[in-house]
């Protein structure tokens, strides 16, 4: 069960291994959840990374947590959203867990810094809609202190007590009104950062990729790039994710957040298939009843877009 550029993948054999753990302790550790450079990439990127303070209050004005949170449209932030609303993954999240009708992930990345009265004291979650919580530590130290701990509501019995400091790896558990969770306050010199939240039933993930804008940046292709040579693929590093027939992408060497329409998506789709530009052209004029000089100039036009856009990349 990984995390990568690509998408999510699913391994029965640590599945397996996490859906036992689950069963006994109503929470579980998924190592190398996060694909190793994705994380050091994400890791990086928060380095210098804008954020602000948070509390968070019950619906009572109780504050039951604090912490320095990244902000919402920033790479990583956006990235994270994108890839955590994959089908596939919450289709391996409820294999894992034994539940059904996840919808989507809604997550966000903070950090607790120790001496700055960062904490997460006891509470549930629950709003009726979050189902399974997950942790993705984004430290790229270790970390003292930071302890997870589930247990039942109102009682000393704690159930799962996690603590674990390598970059990437992460933790689900279970939300519902019989339990509660608290994060232990972190000491020492080092910050702990994650990327945290829920997966849930509603809203759609749809709701959650459409929302995505990053800061000062559009989020259709525009610009365009003079493209030479035939052999082009996939960009590495950058992420992407379908909603319907159009795509939300997001480059990691030029920040941009682009929605492909479903032209543009089909052209792109092309490419990283076969790899060749020619060839892209040679499948799409098979399709439609086009003028082929009319074909080739829109389709080069996108191509431009998309590597412009750091989606497409030589090979």
């Amino acid at each position: 069960m990984q995390l990568g550029y690509s998408g999510f993948s699913f391994d029965e054999r640590v599945a397996s291994q996490v859906r036992e753990e689950f069963a006994l302790r109503r929470a579980a550790v998924i190592p190398h959840f996060l694909e190793a450079g994705l994380a050091a990439d994400l890791a990086r990127l928060l380095e210098s990374a804008p954020g602000a303070e948070r509390v968070y209050r019950e619906s009572d004005g109780r504050a039951f947590a604090s912490d320095f949170a990244f902000s919402s449209t920033g790479t990583p932030s956006v990235a994270l959203r994108l890839l955590t609303n994959d089908e596939s993954l919450l289709s391996g999240m409820e294999s894992a867990t034994g539940t059904r009708g996840l919808r989507s992930f809604d997550g966000s990345i903070f950090r607790h810094f120790p001496a700055r009265d960062h904490y997460l004291d006891w509470h549930n979650d629950c709003d009726g809609t979050r189902i399974i919580g997950m942790s993705v530590n984004l430290s790229t130290r270790p970390y003292q202190g930071g302890r997870f701990r589930l247990r039942r509501a109102n009682t000393e019995e704690v159930l799962a007590d996690i603590h674990y400091t390598q970059l990437g790896w992460a933790h689900i558990f279970e939300i519902g009104p019989k339990l509660e969770h608290c994060v232990t306050e972190i000491v020492g010199s080092e910050p702990r950062t994650s990327y945290a939240g829920w997966c849930r039933t509603e809203p759609d993930r749809a709701a959650y990729i459409g929302a995505v804008k990053p800061a000062e940046r559009g989020s259709v292709l525009g610009d365009s790039e003079k493209v030479q040579g035939d052999r082009f693929g996939r960009a590495a590093k950058a992420v992407f994710q379908t909603i319907a027939d159009e795509v939300m992408a997001l480059s990691f060497h030029t920040g941009k957040l682009a929605r492909l329409d479903p032209i543009a998506t089909e052209v792109w789709r092309e490419v990283a298939e076969c790899g060749s530009i020619a060839e892209a052209r040679r499948r799409l004029a098979e399709r439609y009843d086009v003028d082929a000089e009319v074909l080739a100039r829109d389709v080069d036009m996108i191509i431009g877009e998309l590597v412009a856009a750091g989606l497409l990349e030589p090979r």
